[in-house]
């Protein structure tokens, strides 16, 4: 699977933010009303840094808003592999 190495150089987050993307336009393409798309910011800094508390509240609030909201998609954001990209 040459096409899923890694790269020095944010080649694993170029890939993730294309699977994302790709699972954002099926989403929106199956959408039959208005829908929403959660971006939970990087959870791996609450874990890290002790804030689990805030990050069980956020995918709490997802869980029970998911059927009010039409929550089709959540995806979470890891800050550091973004910075790394640019």
């Amino acid at each position: 699977m040459g096409f899923i190495k890694r790269e020095r150089r944010g080649g694993d987050c170029r890939l993730a933010i294309l699977l994302m993307l790709v699972a954002i336009v099926c989403c929106a393409a199956r959408a039959q009303a208005k829908f929403e798309i959660i971006a939970l910011p990087d959870t791996e800094n609450y874990v890290d840094r002790g804030f689990e508390d805030i990050m069980v509240a956020q995918t709490q609030w997802v869980v029970d808003q998911r059927a009010a909201q039409n929550i089709v998609f959540v995806s979470q954001l890891d800050v550091r592999c973004v910075l790394r990209s640019s």
